[in-house]
């Protein structure tokens, strides 16, 4: 993990200021929202995107791309920078584990399925983690 600066640590804190701000608001629908990514880490750059993992309170069967381009839509207007929503129940395991791994909380309605949630992706993962390693060592086909 790499160091700060103290303006990207600045930059960080109005971000997740202004996100938690948002989401006080915003309508139940989510146990838990993290933000994630280089933001999180205080690495970003001007250019950088905003990462945003979701939790539903109730899952869904078919991942709502129509939600979760609404609520980037929002954000991208609350923060003035581009957003990536990502859920976290239907995102790939290694991908979840990356989330985990640096990842702010920002707003909670629902602390049991949160962690039921990061228990159970973080089981997956680490049940799957040596067919990843085994995969990633597999000669690529050119």
């Amino acid at each position: 993990m790499g160091t700060a600066d103290a303006s990207s640590t600045v930059g960080r804190d109005a971000v997740v200021v202004r996100l938690r701000g948002f989401f006080e608001s915003w309508q139940p629908e989510f146990a838990a929202v993290y933000l994630f990514g280089s933001e999180a880490r205080g690495e970003a750059r001007p250019d950088s995107d905003v990462d945003i993992a979701v939790i539903r309170k109730e899952r869904a069967q078919h991942p709502s791309e129509r939600l979760h381009a609404d609520l980037a839509g929002a954000l991208e207007r609350v923060i003035d920078r581009p957003v990536e929503v990502i859920d976290l129940e239907g995102a790939p395991v290694d991908l979840v584990h990356r989330i985990l791994t640096d990842a702010i909380l920002i707003h909670e309605t629902d602390r049991s399925k949160r962690i039921a949630v990061e228990t159970r992706r973080r089981a997956e993962y680490f049940d799957m983690k040596p067919i990843l390693a085994a995969y990633r060592h597999l000669p690529s086909a050119e």
